[in-house]
């Protein structure tokens, strides 16, 4: 059996993996990288973002023209995740 990372650790790494993605995008990795988890819902990936915001992991980015709010992996967030992983 392989180990799982914490969730919030699974988040930062698909950032690196896949680059910038929306919501939509981590909420579908998500659920791949953690299937029959009952805490992969969209309220609790959203508290997790939100987490990750507040400790500066991730940063934010709307599209002005699409209003598609995108979320990106900063220099810290790779460099703690290197570290923890």
């Amino acid at each position: 059996m392989t180990k799982k990372h914490p969730i919030r650790l699974g988040l930062a790494s698909l950032l690196i993996e896949r680059g910038p993605s929306d919501f939509g995008r981590i909420f579908e990795g998500l659920e791949t990288m953690y299937p029959n988890e009952r805490v992969i819902n969209p309220k609790e990936v959203a508290e997790h973002i939100q987490s990750l915001l507040a400790v500066g992991f991730v940063t934010s980015e709307v599209d002005p023209e699409h209003g598609l709010e995108t979320y990106h992996i900063t220099d810290y967030g790779r460099a703690k995740v290197a570290k923890l992983t």
